[in-house]
């Protein structure tokens, strides 16, 4: 599947895309050409939006450290690591984590060149998971006992410096955060990860729960930013946090909206929304609201 005629159009005007009889494609993305299944919904995204995912790398620049170690979990094609080396080049070494057999060989070709090591494994608390397919590009961890053995974030994180660990997995966020415990208590590593209510619920995990979690283990501040991108807003108030699930509740079936929320010290979340407000003045005219429900986006 691909874009409808105008979805196509703004992908096609955005990224130079080549067909491959595999059913890949080759895809012109920040900078660099990127092998991709021919229905992810990544092309699409960034043709449309060129804000998409720019907060993780606001996230990543306002840590300030000449050199980075990035941990990312749910690496899938390996999107993160060439955005950020795009946004922030040779300051980042990626230790990328992903589970599905199916992304891995796009994860290998898309890195080639970069300073990146892959782990193929789920993370969690021990739980056997396994990989549920969800919309093109996407997939998600799901407790099965025919699954594999999760490995705790603290086996991973232990002998590496670990500066920022980003969390993509699709609602699967919060047992691989408490499988952290003891880096958490003890590093405190920036984090950056997926906080989609909804999804979090299908899990059975308590959305508004993480935050009392993370701010007994030492996070001062929790930033949020919209799924487009943009900063939304900065709180640690229980009543805040449960407006927003109540606003991703009501718009479920309008936009799906979620956040990305930045866990970090004060002075990282300043630097971090700085970032990210002026590069949206400078992009203002070129940015778009990204609905995944628009009909193009799925055609």
């Amino acid at each position: 599947r691909r874009p409808g005629r105008i979805g196509a159009l703004i992908a096609g005007g955005a990224l130079r895309v080549v067909p491959h009889a595999t059913g890949d494609v080759d895809v012109t993305l920040w900078g660099r050409v990127l092998r991709v299944p021919a229905n992810h919904h990544l092309p699409f995204i960034v043709g449309s939006n060129p804000f998409w995912s720019m907060s993780l790398a606001h996230c990543a620049a306002a840590l300030g450290d000449a050199s980075l170690v990035i941990l990312d979990i749910g690496a899938n094609i390996g999107d993160t690591a060439i955005l950020l080396e795009s946004q922030i080049p040779g300051r980042c070494q990626f230790v990328c984590i992903e589970a599905n057999q199916e992304w891995l060989p796009y994860l290998a070709a898309n890195t080639i060149g970069l300073p990146v090591e892959i782990i193929r494994c789920f993370v969690g608390e021990g739980q056997h998971v396994a990989v549920q397919a969800t919309a093109p590009g996407s997939a998600r961890s799901t407790i099965t006992e025919s699954g594999e053995r999760s490995l705790p974030l603290d086996e991973i994180c232990q002998g590496r410096q670990i500066d920022l660990i980003k969390i993509d997995t699709d609602g699967f966020e919060f047992p691989i955060l408490r499988s952290g415990n003891r880096t958490l208590s003890s590093r405190r590593p920036a984090l950056f990860f997926e906080w989609d209510p909804a999804a979090w619920r299908e899990n059975q995990e308590n959305p508004e729960e993480v935050f009392n979690w993370l701010a007994g283990l030492g996070y001062e501040d929790f930033c949020f930013f919209s799924d487009g991108g943009l900063f939304y807003c900065r709180t640690k108030q229980a009543e805040t946090i449960r407006s927003l699930i109540a606003a991703a509740d009501a718009r479920r079936a309008i936009d799906a909206i979620y956040w990305d929320v930045l866990a970090a010290s004060r002075e990282v979340c300043d630097r971090a929304i700085s970032h990210n407000v002026l590069a949206a003045q400078k992009l203002a005219a070129k940015i778009q609201p990204w609905n995944r429900l628009q009909p193009t986006y799925w055609q």
